[in-house]
């Protein structure tokens, strides 16, 4: 992937900070404040150093953010994808297709949705 910050103010790789968001969105966090409370954790930057080496530790929010509006989203996306297939190996016809309906309901003056898949 392309980085184009600044050389001589780069403290950590691109590809360090796309590992550390995909991990945090992995395990559940969906804002930036999240992640990086989650990656600050001493359990988690043990783990995190297990496969990176982040010499100046974990990158602070900012860092974090700007480190993702760099990238492209359609590069990020067909290299995420292409990784995720190289690691998980399925087999082709591992999807499973599903078939459901929702239905809305009127309770006590407010619309309830409810799911159904069979």
């Amino acid at each position: 992937m392309n980085d184009s910050r600044m050389e001589g103010k780069i403290w950590h790789r691109l590809t360090d900070i796309l590992f550390i968001v995909t991990c945090g969105i992995i395990c559940g966090y969906d804002e930036f404040e999240l992640i990086h409370v989650w990656a600050k954790a001493p359990d988690t930057q043990k783990w995190l150093k297990k496969y990176i080496a982040l010499p100046n530790g974990i990158p602070s929010l900012s860092t974090l953010k700007r480190g993702f509006s760099v990238i492209r989203p359609e590069e990020f996306s067909t290299r995420f994808i292409s990784w995720m297939n190289a690691v998980l190996q399925l087999p082709e016809r591992m999807l499973c297709p599903w078939m459901g309906k929702h239905q809305e309901v009127r309770r006590m003056n407010a619309r309830v949705r409810r799911h159904y898949i069979w």
